[in-house]
């Protein structure tokens, strides 16, 4: 390759202003319907759902869809770019105070590439 060839393709590298971020909400499967609908809307460009996730946390009971231990999440992860990283955030925020602070997490983890 020539050395000018390098340089024209470096060119059209587009440089990201900052390092966008993957959103991964879990959720109690209650709280189906007004999560769905949030990332649904316009807002979120598209997200990878899982269903009848079970586990257990720090400040939560275990969902292990058993008869000792009912229940089960669902887990959704989504691209957070700069343009819609706080208004999600603010809208989570806003459903896990509506339902006292229970039954949702949500987890940003940065995101260094995709292949």
């Amino acid at each position: 390759m020539k050395k000018s060839e390098t340089v024209k393709r470096s060119k059209s590298v587009k440089k990201i202003k900052s390092e966008p971020k993957l959103a991964l909400l879990i959720y109690d499967v209650d709280y189906d319907d007004e999560v769905m609908d949030l990332f649904t809307s316009d807002l979120v460009p598209g997200f990878t759902k899982w269903d009848k996730v079970q586990g257990t946390g720090k400040s939560s009971d275990p969902k292990m869809d058993t008869a000792v231990w009912p229940g089960h999440n669902s887990v959704i992860l989504a691209l957070l770019t700069d343009e819609i990283e706080e208004e999600l955030k603010a809208k989570i925020m806003e459903l896990i105070n509506k339902h006292n602070g229970s039954g949702m997490k949500l987890f940003t983890l940065p995101l260094h590439e995709v292949i």
